[in-house]
């Protein structure tokens, strides 16, 4: 299955805006690039999918004019090429899951780096990733941005998890080891910046008054408050992200080994409780 062709799919759209009126657009985009996903991700409606995908990082409908320019330059950067070739690669070295891969143009991908809201961003489910790009990024970057998602399409598979009904301690553990899996890949350079937001010390009170308990909760309201933080709860930013890579890699560092086949099927109750996260009240 692989890396789709989305970029056939994206001239379509913009080829087709051409002559629509402003207020179809919503509903073209809907029509053009989220309706062909319907027969790869049957479990979501088109109407409830583009939602998703909006709030992932999707560019918006009117945007289409300044998109159309990024995606020709992530053609002639190659982008769904690198993308393809690192899924081949992965898939042997993990035996991964034979999935779909979707890339998208990212909201404000025209602007520059530090004028987006939001980078770069992936979305990963059990029945196929989305990446949220730009032409700008490194072919490194690109690498690790689809590693990182294609890990936890992975484990999903290796330990039959529902992406639906995570709990809490599976997302954290999740997160860490994906982060895990691109820094030994890739190198630290291309870690995500909440993998060094915070040292034990300065997460240790909240772990255990706010997160030990929680681990088996798999409420989504909950777990977001926990794992971004932030705005959205009184938790410091990316609170649970960073616990979780932090959870991994000391659980690493104490086996001394990180072979990322074995690890996608270790527990999480396992990786936790053979952590320094898991000693105290």
């Amino acid at each position: 299955m692989s890396v789709i062709d989305t970029k056939a799919w994206l001239l379509s759209y913009f080829k087709k805006c051409q002559s629509a009126s402003r207020h179809s657009l919503y509903e073209l985009q809907s029509k053009t690039l989220v309706e062909p996903i319907e027969s790869y991700v049957p479990d979501m409606y088109a109407e409830e999918l583009l939602y998703h995908l909006h709030q992932n990082g999707l560019f918006q409908p009117g945007e289409w004019r300044r998109i159309e320019a990024v995606v020709k330059d992530m053609d002639k950067g190659k982008v769904w090429e690198i993308i393809k070739k690192e899924f081949q690669r992965l898939k042997n070295e993990w035996n991964g899951p034979d999935i779909p891969v979707f890339i998208f143009p990212i909201k404000h991908g025209d602007k520059p780096l530090q004028q987006r809201t939001i980078k770069k961003n992936g979305l990963a489910l059990k029945q196929g990733i989305f990446l949220f790009i730009s032409s700008d990024h490194p072919a490194t970057e690109l690498k690790a941005i689809f590693a990182h998602e294609y890990h936890h399409a992975c484990r999903m598979h290796a330990l039959d998890l529902d992406d639906q009904t995570l709990a809490l301690k599976d997302l954290l553990v999740l997160e860490g080891l994906a982060e895990c899996a691109v820094k030994d890949h890739y190198g630290e350079k291309w870690l995500a910046p909440w993998t060094s937001l915070y040292t034990y010390e300065e997460v240790e009170s909240v772990w255990q008054k706010q997160f030990k308990s929680a681990l088996s909760n798999t409420d989504p309201d909950h777990q977001y408050r926990l794992m971004y933080g932030k705005k959205l709860s009184r938790f410091p930013k990316w609170i649970g992200y960073n616990i979780g890579y932090q959870i991994v890699q000391d659980y690493l560092d104490q086996q001394n080994h990180s072979d990322h086949r074995k690890l996608l099927k270790e527990p999480a109750d396992t990786i936790i409780k053979e952590s320094k996260f898991d000693e105290g009240a």
